[in-house]
This record gives C-alpha cells, structure tokens and sequence, in this order.
C-alpha cells in the first residue's frame, strides 16, 4: 500500500495488536465439559494449503512470519523445529488404555475428531476451559450434518494414520475403528456385550455408531440435544482394533494412536517421554504450510513437590508450570520465582471457586433464613482484597463460573433484594440465626479433601464464629471424600466447588449420586432437564443462566467468590497464550514450539 491514510491505519492496528496481546482471563472451562452446538449445524473443512497425506515432516524452520503483525500470533515470531517441549505435572494414573480411563495428560498419542479454533484471537476467546461448538474445528472430521430426527452423519478426512508402529504399523484410520470403539464402550458389537461406565454419560443419550464406508459413519441418538452432539465431536481416546486384540492394553510400549506425539518411554513416578510422529498428517492452523509438531520430542516430568517444581522452572528443567486451573500458581509463587527470574512470563486463569455444600434435607440447613444467614456472614470483599491480594473482584458466585458471560447469571443483573443477601453483615447475619430459632448460632462440621484450600476454610470458620456458629474440620484423601459424598454420608457440609469453569449441573440434580448435599428441587430438576434437552446454543445458554440463576436463590451452597491462579513459562516457550491445557494438552503442545 502507498497511500499515507492506508499506513497511518496499519500503524494502528499494530499498536492496538501489541496493547491487546497479553493473556487474559476472558473466558474459561472446563476441561471435562462439552461444549454445545445446534443441531443443525455442518461444518467445512478449514481451508488449507497442506498436504493431508502421510509424509515425513519437514525440519527446516518456518519463513511465515512478516515485517508487520498482519496477525495476532505474529507477537511469537518465526516458528521454529526442534528441541524437546517439558511440562510439570504432579501425578499420573499410569493407564493407558482409555476404556480404563478416559485420556489424560500422559495420554498424548491420541487425539479427538475436532479441536479449538486456533486461529482465533484469543482477546475474542481465551480458551481457558469451556469451549463452546462455534470455536469448534474439524481435526479427524471433515464436516457433519443432521440427516433425520435421530440420527447425524459424520464425514472422515482423508490421510488420516495411525503411527507407524507395531500392531497397525501407519494403517489409514477408518470409519470402522470409529465403530469399534463405539462398540467396546458400549457393549454393542465386535464381541463387546457390557457397557462401560466410564462413558455412562454419553450412552445415556447415544444408542449406536455405524461405518458405511472407510469415511462416514452415522451415530443414531436415543435422544437429540446440542449437548449430546457435541459431545459426540469431542470423541476422541481412540484405540486400534489390533491393539486391543493382541492384549497387553497396560504395557506402554503398545499404546498407538493417531496423534503429534508417539509415547516413546515411561519411567512410573518420574517421567513420561515422547517423540514426534514423523508421519503426522496435519498443520498449524495459523501456518497452513508448517508441519506440526515443532518439537522433537515433549516430557512430561513427574513433581508432585512445588517446590522441587519450582527450581525446575528455574534451572530450565521444564517450559511451564500451571496451564491447569485446578493446578495453577499462586500469586505469591509467581512472584518469587520472578524474583530470581524476572524474564519469565506469566498469565491468569479463571478457577472454580471454594464452597460448602449443605445438607438442605434437614436442620439447620433446610431453613434458607440459616443458609442466608451463613452466606452473609462471609466477608468476601477481605477474602478477595487480603487472601487473593486483589486479584478478583469478590463478587459472589453460582454454580458457574461468571467468565463465562451469557451463562453465568452476572452479579450486575442481580436485583439488589439478592445482592443484599450476598452482603457482609454481622448484624443482618445474626438476627436471621435468631429469627431461625437459633439466636446462640450452633455447632456443625464440614469435610474436605485434604487437598482443597483449608487455609481459605479456615478463614470462613472464623468468619462464622462472629455470628455464633461454631464449625469442626475434618480432612481426608479425596478417594474417601468421594466416597463418603457419593453414598450419601456427608453429615452437615463438604468443602467443595461453585463457580465452575465449565457447565456443570449434575450436582443438584435430586437423583445425582454427585448431590452431596441431597437438594429436591424439582424446578432445578427441570432447568437441568433443559440443558440436557437444548437443542441450540441458545437455548442451551439461557437454560444454564436459568440454573445458575436458582441456586443462588436457593442458597445450596455457602460460596467463596470467584478466584484466578497462575501459569508461569520460559520466555523461549513460543505459541502458548495461557490456554488452559487440560484435555488438549497433545494438539496444544504441537502447535508450541522453543526458540532455543
């Protein structure tokens, strides 16, 4: 361009590219929820320039990048190949086959058959946990379409193999192995006769998937929603028909998929190590023409101590720490670590907030004066400003996460007879205790898992001793927590969750094994029941607002505010804008690449 004008507005956007760089805790989720899409949707493939064909990647550095950020990845710079990509975790379940458990983050030779839209900026979405169908992008998948009432039919792009390893040996992956992991997770077919509960959510709305050639399959539904079509773009884990056959399905050395990362070498306790599959078949999407994985190889480094971890940053042992809002840094540690490392680069993300469960089926709990009461009893504006040193507002919160806006019921919508509800008071707190029939307050307890915030807890626990109740703690490992909760033993109260970086609903729900603290309410039953029957993203958003909305009038959980934590990576770890990782940690990790 020559003219002055054209310039002066390319000088712009720059600045405003460089101003709006930075990660940001715009939007979340969580990793287990599915995201939803309307049901009418078919997708088209991403318009690329790269081959889909097996062939050995390329090695040479990639020449994309411009003088000028034409685009908002261009603050990365030039991708580069090589070197090995290391991330922290602090423990494994070392299971690798996935109708054990479902993928994780040793997990890294598989992939699903869409992933997030990477090109996407993410100051329009951050990808920190909950992703909704619309930044959904077919990966194994070409396009899908809705071909009766019940059924859909998915098209499979071509060129897609699996890793050049014994017993499949780079095979072409086919409709057909679609169809057999359908049958072996759901006992209906190839000599699979037993459903497998790990996927019970799933089955409980899919009744069969059938290959009509190497390319298309349908999946008939037992019943249609958006949900229960996203989740079927979120299959992924899956496992080769030869592989399962020859057995040995918990011997490392076995475990093939179609991913960037080819599991390689597994020390238990110590480290998992991967190397790059030299045939993978597909590109960055911000670079059509570049062959992923950058790396040559990625680690993932068994450190359950943060302090270990934290010299590991250090020393450059390993690329990141966080990326997980359940596992991220504190402020503090952040902050030290840049201390010594002030090159370091660092990030929030959106967290679940800390909440008590109550039992609402009995006393004191069944009165909504004692839970109003107890909920005003909390100073939230002190946790935030004191405990999370300001890093959050200290609004209150639902069962969902107010990052993600649309949602979330916003605490800006709220009448101000609820926000008064929410509000620090002392006074109001005790007088509704007294117009309870309990005016000397009274005794209760609460467990949690060992792992939980118990120094929040304990701020809460002196919090209610100003308006006369008197709270125990128990601790235990989360297996016997879950327990306990799962089969109806909680006695008064559980340290648990609100405010979830995903849609999670099932824990009110009056027959859910996760209703801890044994709600019936049959108008949330029904709200629930409308988020599992959405047939559209609208309606699916309105009906979780609507949810969300409830139980904060109902007051079933004592909640903390929301809260952030920190990732914190090598200033040579390129590519990363503080997505959270969990579930995509392979795609993600190929797209990342290390200048050094």
């Amino acid at each position: 361009m020559k003219k002055t004008a054209i310039w002066c507005f390319i000088s712009l956007l720059i600045i405003l590219s460089v101003v709006l760089a930075s990660c940001t805790n715009t939007s979340t989720s969580s990793t287990t929820t599915t995201a939803q899409i309307k049901t009418s949707s078919t997708v088209s493939t991403p318009k690329t320039t790269a081959s889909t064909s097996a062939t050995v990647a390329t090695t040479k550095p990639a020449t994309t990048a411009t003088a000028k950020q034409a685009n908002w990845w261009d603050k990365f710079g030039t991708p580069q190949y090589g070197g090995t990509v290391v991330w922290r975790t602090t423990a494994v379940q070392p299971t690798w086959d996935n109708n054990t458990f479902v993928g994780a983050e040793w997990q890294w030779f598989r992939e699903a058959l869409t992933f997030h839209d990477w090109t996407l900026d993410r100051n329009t979405y951050g990808f920190q946990g909950y992703t909704p169908a619309k930044y959904l992008k077919p990966l194994i998948l070409e396009s899908w379409e809705q071909t009766d009432s019940l059924t859909y039919t998915f098209h499979m792009r071509k060129g897609v193999k699996w890793q050049d390893k014994a017993p499949v040996n780079g095979r072409e992956f086919a409709a057909y192995d679609v169809e057999y992991h359908f049958d072996r997770m759901a006992g209906t077919g190839h000599g699979f006769t037993t459903a497998n509960p790990v996927y019970a959510r799933q089955l409980k709305t899919w009744e069969k998937i059938t290959a009509l050639d190497n390319y298309t399959f349908t999946l008939k539904f037992k019943t249609l929603s958006a949900e229960s079509v996203t989740n079927a773009l979120n299959l992924g884990a899956f496992e080769a028909p030869e592989w399962v056959e020859k057995g040995d399905l918990q011997n490392w050395k076995n475990a093939v998929g179609t991913g960037p990362w080819m599991l390689s070498d597994y020390v238990e306790g110590s480290v998992i190590s991967y190397a790059a599959n030299p045939n993978y078949w597909w590109h960055d999407e911000r670079y059509p023409n570049n062959r992923i994985p950058y790396a040559d190889g990625a680690k993932v480094l068994i450190i359950p101590d943060i302090s270990t971890a934290e010299a590991a940053l250090r020393t450059g042992k390993v690329d990141m720490l966080g990326g997980e809002s359940q596992a991220g840094l504190t402020l503090d540690q952040v902050n030290e670590l840049t201390k010594s490392n002030p090159d370091l680069i660092s990030a929030t993300m959106p967290k679940n907030a800390s909440a008590l469960v109550l039992r609402v089926d009995k006393e004191p709990f069944s009165n909504i004066k004692v839970r109003i009461a107890m909920q005003k009893a909390i100073d939230l504006q002190s946790i935030a400003k004191n405990f999370y040193k300001g890093q959050v507002d200290g609004a209150p919160v639902g069962i969902i996460h107010p990052s993600l806006k649309g949602f979330a019921y916003a605490y800006a919508d709220w009448p101000q007879s609820l926000k008064d509800e929410y509000s620090y008071d002392v006074t109001a707190a005790r007088q509704l205790l007294t117009d309870a029939g309990y005016p000397n307050g009274f005794k209760t307890d609460v467990v949690s898992p060992a792992n939980n915030d118990i120094n929040l807890l304990q701020i809460i626990k002196a919090n209610f001793a100003e308006v006369g109740i008197q709270m125990e703690i128990s601790t235990m490992d989360f297996g016997a927590f879950s327990s306990m909760g799962t089969s109806g033993k909680i006695n008064q109260m559980a340290y648990w969750y609100a405010g979830n970086v995903g849609i999670y609903y099932n824990d009110l729900i009056s027959t859910s094994t996760q209703n801890f603290g044994k709600a019936n309410d049959t108008t949330y039953d029904k709200l629930a029941n409308d988020l599992m029957t959405a047939k559209t993203d609208d309606e699916y958003q309105k009906a979780a607002l609507a949810a969300d909305k409830r139980v904060l009038e109902q007051h079933y959980y004592v909640t903390s505010c929301n809260s952030v934590v920190f990732s914190i990576w090598q200033p040579a770890f390129k590519g990363y804008s503080c997505e959270e990782i969990h579930g995509i940690y392979s795609p993600l990790f190929a797209r990342c690449w290390k200048t050094k």
